[in-house]
């Protein structure tokens, strides 16, 4: 079997468009066409039935895809082992994860990381879970954080960091004086919700459930800063992780109240691919990602264990 004819095929079908294929491997789109038709007659097999300018995968087609799946994933694999050993010190690690992971969470170790490796640029994309976990699980990045366990049989997933979820008012606000509430205090509130396929979204929906609440929802949202603003603005109160509030509870436009409830705590997943090859530089951020991880979970546990004392 030409190895050639299999790459052909394989990224055609991956990216479901020959033209995208034929950009992918600098070759021509008739090129390609012909080609996988040369490919299907030295197998004597169909294994794409072409619709116009779109075209869906036979049977064979599709278990011959999933076999020269594997092979160029290794091959992928043994490409990136090679740049590693070539590089050294250089190169790119390129990361997806989630708004809220990014923008708070990753800073605080980002710099210990560059003071080790100055000459690895650090590519960072902020995506929501489900495009994380797409792009991962097609290799397309080195690899991703999420705030919502989403299934994927090609992905390895592992918990990386807890953080406590707390509740957000306007300084003039009545409950602003205070600094703790029990669920039964938040029910009925006007709150701003974030969109439902979000983490704190996720851990503030078993809270609501678990003590039997309502709230009176005035909008919902996916990005933290126009949650942060329309609470600012006195519109209602929100749930949000804490660390996403920090700088504006320190200058005195938000008031953060801890509502005395330990499932207000969301999660974070570091995902890669199963056939990811990790290198040294990249084994080092993960490394010490997850120390800094380690270290910010345990004192969100021990914050709720006192949570837990308190309610008893």
């Amino acid at each position: 079997m030409n190895t050639e004819h299999l790459k052909i095929f394989y990224y055609t079908a991956k990216f479901k468009n020959f033209t995208k294929a034929a950009e992918f491997l600098n070759i021509t789109q008739p090129s390609v066409t012909r080609l996988i038709y040369d490919f299907q007659d030295k197998l004597g097999l169909v294994l794409i039935n072409k619709n116009g300018k779109s075209f869906v995968l036979t049977d064979p087609g599709k278990k011959i895809y999933e076999m020269a799946e594997k092979i160029f994933e290794i091959e992928l694999k043994i490409e990136e082992c090679v740049r590693d050993i070539q590089q050294q010190k250089s190169g790119i690690i390129n990361i997806l994860t989630t708004e809220t992971y990014g923008a708070h969470f990753m800073p605080e170790f980002l710099v210990e990381y560059k003071r080790l490796y100055p000459g690895i640029m650090i590519n960072v994309t902020t995506l929501p879970n489900d495009q994380v976990v797409d792009l991962t699980s097609r290799l397309e990045c080195d690899f991703g954080i999420i705030s919502k366990k989403l299934k994927n049989q090609k992905l390895l997933v592992k918990n990386l960091l807890e953080e406590k979820i707390v509740l957000i008012s306007a300084p003039d606000k009545p409950l602003a004086k205070r600094k703790e509430l029990s669920p039964r205090e938040v029910n009925n509130l006007p709150i701003i919700l974030f969109e439902e396929e979000c983490g704190t979204n996720e851990a503030v929906m078993k809270f609501k459930k678990k003590n039997n609440l309502e709230f009176d929802v005035r909008c919902i949202f996916s990005n933290s800063e126009s949650v942060k603003s329309l609470v600012k603005k006195g519109l209602g109160y929100a749930f949000i992780s804490r660390n996403v509030i920090k700088n504006e509870v320190a200058r005195n436009e938000l008031v953060e109240i801890n509502v005395l409830d330990e499932t207000l705590v969301r999660q974070f997943y570091i995902i890669y691919h199963k056939e990811k090859y990790i290198s040294n530089t990249l084994k080092t951020f993960i490394d010490i990602m997850i120390e800094w991880s380690d270290k910010y979970t345990e004192k969100i546990r021990q914050e709720i264990t006192q949570i837990n004392l308190k309610k008893t």
